[in-house]
């Protein structure tokens, strides 16, 4: 998009479907691994979550759980273990099945934050997309990419939670916006 526009943007909704079908067919190891999720999936919805897909969609499905027993507030910063230990106890889970993090950034904070922290979450993502407009174009496009590293990452991990990933995103977060205060006060590079 950045270097073709429009046209480009275009092209990579088409390539991305063509190159998604080129991985799929031509590598042996990617279509095992979809062809076993769907089955884990299957299995799940059949009400056996002992894969590792299920066992993914059960924390999810007990989070989401957790999330409407206090849906504004949250249970507090830390709850998620206690709760879900108690829902585990409750339901009879054990082993794989027990979890102190759902594997979703959005989930974890919910159940933690309420509707309110994840509001304020989201806001940061936001702040962050539209403040670097101030920045340079090469630094400009390197935090949006880090953004939505990060909110896709999100969905299947808790990356701002993940010491590796959290201090990740915030060491590259504070090196490509250094420069916003610069750009504030009209000093361009």
């Amino acid at each position: 998009f950045r270097l073709l526009g429009r046209r480009g943007l275009i092209a990579a909704v088409l390539a991305v479907p063509v190159l998604a079908a080129g991985l799929y067919f031509g590598s042996p190891a990617i279509r095992e691994r979809i062809v076993e999720s769907a089955g884990h999936i299957a299995e799940f919805q059949a009400g056996h979550p002992e894969t590792g897909d299920g066992v993914r969609l059960e924390f999810w499905r007990n989070t989401v759980g957790l999330i409407r027993q206090h849906p504004v507030f949250g249970g507090g910063t830390g709850s998620y273990a206690f709760e879900y230990r108690q829902l585990a106890e409750r339901e009879g889970l054990t082993g794989e099945r027990l979890s102190d993090n759902p594997h979703n950034e959005y989930l974890l904070i919910a159940s933690q934050q309420g509707l309110i922290g994840i509001a304020l979450f989201l806001a940061l993502w936001v702040v962050q997309w539209r403040a670097s407009a101030q920045l340079s174009p090469t630094e400009r496009h390197l935090n949006r990419g880090l953004v939505l590293l990060m909110v896709v990452g999100d969905l299947f991990n808790s990356f701002i939670l993940d010491n590796l990933e959290g201090h990740f995103y915030v060491l590259l977060t504070v090196a490509l916006c250094a420069g916003w205060s610069r750009a504030r006060d009209g000093f361009r590079n």
